[in-house]
């Protein structure tokens, strides 16, 4: 009687189970657990060891709750129902193969690849027995290795699995079927992976299409899809295509926030990245805050994604100038790494350094100093974690040598420099050294000029384009900076035309980077410079005059440079015989000197 007992309640459930997918209605579903629960109970106190009649009920249930994506309750019951179908059938059986490729399905969704893997190949194995009668879901069992694939970074064997899986769903189940179009979906992002983006593109627009079609733009799948295009457009530096993409997936996220979970947190930070890589640092700003805030009121500790939050907020924030709070930012970052990592981890050295270079920047009152301290530390940290031989410890030496370059302790950069070069050789051939090279030899060409030494200047500086031209390609900023260190060199040797001509090429890769910004007007005022020594003085005036206006509209703390453009109209109206345009300059010049420093006796020699 318990036996019959038990039969009827696993038909119950299977029923209430059927009922619970078609109409989503939590009765059915509560009923249909009930019913199992009833039915399980009842088949134990009558079964004997490895009931086999056990093993389909163990089954069923655990698909149910896999629907509901209660994996944790489902898992134990597949792996009961695997052990007594094995025991009783052995591996080659259809059951079996069943039950593996539900467990893989759970692996996947929790993110246990290694399971997942064995799992699925132990289908592929016992399937390769069996005729097409045993209906054992290969094209699932493909789409879940591209899946897993995709996780452990084989991409081109994920291809190879989710191709295989799109041939079998379209024959299935129709080429613009919902089942296709995830496959479809996961293929866009293992080509992504590869830099393949042509078919990247085209099989994410390909899922898109379908369901949007067949499930509308409401639905988590659509947003999804979005979102995988989102990051393709990332990978090929389409920063636009990728904001607009995140801000729909952002919408449709909003919507489902349980199922969406950390993607949507994703999103919201790879929209703050977008933004920064577009240059609208305050809307980057905005969104790295709301990102921030999101983490706040998660309970899982997401300690190393805040901290790397709050380096991005730092940097945005020392784009905008605003010094202050990007100090704030990178010292929640290392407080945060510190908390979790160590106070000794890599991660906090690295954060160091960049706070190095920005305490530098800001050039403040003693910045030498506190900069120095900072790289200090992280020299410290890298040593303590034998990463003194490494490329970032030579990018810190230069950062090093650029300070006593500045503090005219040329004795103290050459040896700084010695160690970079040292290391960034060590590594020749790989793209940081070459780089960490050429950043060197600016360095290097830096002392000579200082020096007067401006053959050996030239020198330095022209091996070092010559580095980034062929590293970094002929439009790379730093490419620009050699050439415009080249072309200050000519002007020194007041061959005029060469250092014209070096300038106006440095300054049209700046204009490829940036709008308008402290680069390009700091081009526009050394090219002046250099016609007005060269006696262009008509010409001059009007880049003068340009620097002006841009330093004008520039936000931070640019008084002096505005002074400094001042200054040179007044001289260029003074030659000119233009004595009130002179004065009148000269006094602009004058007011601010008198604001920006109490000792103005230098400044105002002229």
């Amino acid at each position: 009687k318990k036996a019959q007992a038990a039969d009827v309640y696993y038909a119950l459930a299977k029923l209430k189970s059927s009922q619970a997918l078609d109409s989503e209605c939590s009765e059915d579903y509560d009923a249909a657990v009930e019913c199992y629960d009833q039915g399980l109970k009842l088949r134990r106190q009558v079964m004997s060891l490895d009931d086999v009649e056990l093993a389909p009920m163990l089954f069923d249930y655990a698909s149910l709750l896999c629907n509901k994506r209660k994996y944790d309750d489902a898992m134990p019951l597949l792996e009961e129902a695997l052990r007594i179908q094995k025991a009783k059938m052995g591996l080659k059986d259809a059951c079996v193969a069943h039950t593996l490729l539900r467990m893989a399905e759970v692996n996947v969704f929790k993110k246990k690849f290694d399971a997942s893997l064995v799992a699925l190949e132990q289908v592929l194995f016992i399937s390769s027995s069996f005729d097409e009668n045993q209906a054992i879901d290969i094209s699932l069992c493909h789409y879940l290795l591209g899946i897993t694939y995709i996780a452990k970074e084989n991409h081109e064997k994920a291809v190879a699995s989710l191709l295989l899986s799109l041939e079998m769903r379209k024959v299935q189940f129709g080429p613009n079927s919902v089942e296709c179009a995830a496959v479809q979906d996961k293929l866009g992002k293992a080509y992504g992976k590869l830099r393949e983006f042509d078919k990247a593109l085209e099989s994410l627009v390909e899922a898109l299409r379908i369901r949007k079609i067949e499930l509308g733009n409401d639905s988590i799948d659509y947003a999804h899809s979005v979102f995988n295009l989102s990051e393709v457009h990332i990978a090929m530096e389409k920063y636009s295509q990728a904001f607009n993409c995140l801000n729909e997936a952002i919408r449709v996220f909003d919507m489902f926030p349980d199922e969406a979970g950390s993607l949507l947190l994703d999103a919201v930070v790879m929209k703050g990245d977008s933004l920064f890589q577009l240059k609208d640092y305050p809307a980057s700003v905005a969104v790295f805050q709301e990102a921030v805030e999101m983490f706040s009121h998660f309970s899982q500790s997401y300690g190393e994604s805040v901290a790397t939050l709050y380096y991005k907020l730092g940097l945005a924030c020392s784009k905008m100038n605003a010094y202050e709070e990007a100090f704030a930012s990178f010292r929640q970052c290392i407080r945060v790494f510190s908390e979790d990592l160590g106070p000794d981890h890599l991660r906090v050295g690295d954060v160091m350094y960049d706070v190095g270079k920005l305490v530098y920047s800001h050039g403040e009152h003693g910045s030498a100093e506190k900069s120095m301290e900072c790289f200090k530390e992280v020299m410290r940290i890298y040593s303590l974690n034998k990463h003194q031989n490494h490329v970032r410890a030579a990018d810190v030496s230069v950062q090093m040598a650029t300070i006593h370059t500045d503090l005219g302790e040329y004795d103290e950069a050459r040896d700084a420099l010695k160690k970079a070069l040292k290391i960034y050789e060590g590594g020749i051939g790989e793209k940081t050294s070459l780089v960490g090279k050429g950043l060197t030899l600016q360095q290097i060409g830096r002392i000579h000029y200082a020096k007067n030494e401006f053959d050996q200047a030239l020198t330095s500086f022209k091996d070092a384009l010559q580095i980034f031209q062929d590293t970094l390609g002929e439009k790379d900023m730093n490419v620009s900076l050699a050439l415009s260190n080249i072309g200050i060199v000519h002007a020194r040797k007041s061959e005029h035309e060469k250092a014209v001509e070096m300038c106006t090429k440095a300054l049209k890769i700046r204009k490829l980077h940036f709008d308008d910004d402290q680069d390009i007007a700091d081009s526009l005022f050394n090219i002046a410079n250099i016609l007005d020594d060269w006696g262009r003085k008509d010409e001059a005036l009007i880049l003068f005059e340009k620097a002006l206006k841009l330093y004008k509209s520039l936000p931070g703390d640019l008084e002096i440079s505005q002074a400094n453009c001042q200054q040179r109209i007044g001289s260029i109206y003074w030659s000119k015989g233009n004595v009130d345009d002179a004065l009148i300059a000269y006094l602009d010049a004058h007011e601010i000197c008198e604001a920006e420093h109490e000792d103005i006796e230098e400044l105002l020699t002229s």
